[in-house]
């Protein structure tokens, strides 16, 4: 999809606000640096003047192996006349995460998983992965 494609462009081409807010304060402030990047980026785009507008930390109905409902994604970003992003994002590989983002897919959002620090990068069918592994240490 072109939409992750250019954002996974500006997450590379940020790579360093993660890796400096990193050394200083850990993945915590990693995750919160691309966050920023994220919501930055959507604010720029929109159609026939319409903003596209960001929520962190959004609760997803999803029924998790088990049968507990549960599910907090970092960001929705919602995109008038079109689906939502739903955007995960994860320094480290999390089968929970790609199981939510399936989820989100069938009930059709746009997920897209935001892999970054280290660890295998997995691919979960349907969902636009955006592999930042290589730029953050």
């Amino acid at each position: 999809m072109v939409v992750a494609a250019k954002l996974g462009e500006r997450l590379r081409a940020r790579a360093e606000l993660v890796v400096d807010a990193m050394a200083g304060d850990g993945a915590a402030a990693g995750t919160a640096a691309l966050t920023q990047v994220i919501e930055r980026w959507a604010h720029a785009h929109g159609r026939g003047g319409r903003a596209w507008r960001c929520h962190r930390e959004v609760f997803v109905p999803t029924i998790r192996e088990g049968g507990s409902l549960s599910g907090i994604v970092d960001l929705i970003i919602e995109r008038p006349g079109l689906s939502d992003l739903v955007i995960e994002i994860d320094s480290t590989n999390k089968a929970w995460s790609g199981q939510m983002l399936s989820f989100v897919r069938e009930a059709g959002g746009v997920p897209i998983w935001v892999r970054w620090h280290r660890g295998p990068v997995r691919r979960v069918h349907g969902v636009h992965v955006i592999d930042v592994t290589r730029c953050c240490p």
